[in-house]
């Protein structure tokens, strides 16, 4: 029964975080403004849920405190690279881009990591740069170009996002890890207040509901669903995001994606199960998912 619970709690989860790409499109705010409400409002919902719950003691940083204060920052150019490109792309190549993440994080963890590098690893990144391919090529006219630096500059921090959480997991809890990323990466983005505060007037409830729902709530929610969910079980869950934010792109924006782009997100997708499927290879964060803090419970 509690095992039922958590794939509704994971479903919920990643569906919730599949709205997040149409939401930033339909804001007028600056893409680093949204990013601002979203880790400082998600940070005040983890604090607060760690004082309600009693649970502050897990907060204290139990290892390397540089890394985690790295992860923190790395999560708030990921976060602003990626809004950047939703800002620019549609939805369907923003997102399949992004995803290439957990795979570029997978081959590059044997560098960092010391981990063995293993075959299934170069068949998923040869499997992902081919779909990249079948997304760009193509559509190479089409593709605002500052756009696709962005979702690609979004994929490598996700990657190393991943490989830091890898790294923070040996030591630090998951609250932890959540508080101080999102706390973190709130205080650089205070900086995008000197730009200006256009679009927040309008769009303030969205905001704040992009930082306590899709951020904080959903996060925790998340943890409850860790409990009682394998990681690989957990892994496979996140690939109902992408899927799930072209469908919606597609109902609410009215952006259907081409063959190509379906062919290329298809593909990519299909990498990132090829990583999860490894058995002897926890996967590199539960919360492999460009839209969450990166933790990692394998």
């Amino acid at each position: 029964m509690r095992r039922f619970a958590g794939f509704t709690e994971i479903l919920a989860c990643t569906l919730t975080w599949a709205s997040i790409s149409s939401i930033v499109q339909s804001l007028d705010a600056r893409a680093p403004l949204i990013v601002l409400f979203r880790v400082g409002v998600g940070a005040a919902v983890v604090l607060a849920y760690a004082v309600v719950s009693r649970r502050l003691d897990e907060l204290r940083p139990r290892g390397n405190r540089l890394l985690l204060v790295a992860s923190g920052a790395t999560l708030a150019v990921h976060w602003t690279l990626l809004f950047e490109a939703y800002k620019r792309l549609d939805v369907a190549p923003a997102v399949a881009i992004v995803f290439l993440g957990p795979v570029l994080g997978a081959v590059a963890a044997p560098l960092v990591l010391g981990e063995r590098l293993r075959p299934r690893r170069l068949v998923a990144l040869a499997i992902a740069v081919a779909g990249l391919g079948a997304i760009t090529i193509p559509e190479i006219d089409a593709l605002d170009a500052l756009g696709v630096v962005f979702a690609l500059a979004s994929a490598a921090t996700f990657g190393a996002l991943l490989i830091q959480g890898r790294l923070l997991s040996r030591t630090e809890t998951p609250l932890a890890l959540a508080a101080w990323q999102l706390g973190v990466a709130t205080l650089p983005m205070l900086v995008v207040l000197a730009g200006g505060t256009a679009g927040v007037a309008s769009g303030w409830p969205i905001l704040v509901t992009l930082g306590a729902v899709h951020t904080g709530l959903a996060g925790l929610l998340f943890f409850r669903a860790v409990a009682a969910l394998e990681a690989q079980q957990l892994a496979t869950m996140f690939y109902v995001e992408p899927a799930a934010a072209v469908v919606y792109a597609w109902i609410f924006l009215d952006q259907r994606p081409t063959a190509w782009i379906a062919t290329g997100f298809a593909a990519i997708v299909v990498a990132g199960l090829v990583l999860v499927s490894e058995r002897a290879m926890p996967p590199l964060a539960p919360l492999a998912s460009p839209e969450t803090p990166a933790t990692d419970q394998g």
